[in-house]
């Protein structure tokens, strides 16, 4: 639940700091609170799955979860999130565009101000008009990419949310957590002797 609830809080607070004017010193908390929870996700994933294994095989069952937990718990989900935020960058791309024209005040300042300012370097009207397009198609990039991360940020609040819910509920609706055995426990090993006569 601490787990979920810090990767909840990350996604939370990115969600409300994502905009053209955030420091990257506003950033730490939320980093600090995913790299925590990702750091017990793995732990609490750890322990309930070699809860019952044998000693012989707990490093092998180890590998195996980590190796699952970089395939399926990151890459995966991660390329999948990416694929769907770049349609979604598509998305706003072209309905920012067909936003703009002569009568958006912010589209025309912007376009106007670059004009000027290359004219006033020297340039030809062309090189403005063309350099003030330029500008004009980074800033609604910029725009169509912070919306759809804050689309997709608020996406995986709502899911953290209903995820913590979820483990509220099963955790307080009955008791399923395995004691950890005790060190006694764990220091002995039962040996396997193999008979002479199997060789």
């Amino acid at each position: 639940m601490i787990a979920f609830a810090s990767l909840t809080g990350y996604y939370l607070m990115i969600f409300f700091t994502l905009g053209n004017y955030t420091e990257a010193g506003i950033l730490t908390l939320p980093y600090l609170l995913r790299g925590f929870g990702n750091m017990l996700v793995f732990a609490g994933v750890g322990k309930y799955v070699t809860r019952n294994v044998e000693l012989d095989i707990f490093t092998q069952v180890l590998y195996y979860l980590a190796m699952v937990r970089n395939a399926l718990g990151s890459l995966i989900p991660s390329s999948l999130i990416g694929y769907a935020e770049y349609w979604r960058t598509l998305d706003y791309q072209n309905k920012l565009a067909t936003k703009i024209g002569q009568f958006n005040q912010l589209a025309s300042d912007l376009h106007r101000s670059t004009c000027s300012k290359i004219l006033g370097m020297g340039h030809t009207s062309t090189d403005a008009a063309k350099i003030a397009g330029k500008a004009l198609y980074a800033k609604v990039n910029q725009q169509a990419l912070l919306l759809a991360g804050r689309e997709r940020f608020g996406l995986m609040t709502i899911v953290g949310i209903i995820v913590v819910l979820l483990l509220m509920d099963i955790h307080f609706g009955k008791p399923f957590i395995s004691r950890i055995p005790p060190w006694r426990k764990l220091r002995h090993v039962p040996s396997k002797k193999v008979p002479v006569d199997k060789f």
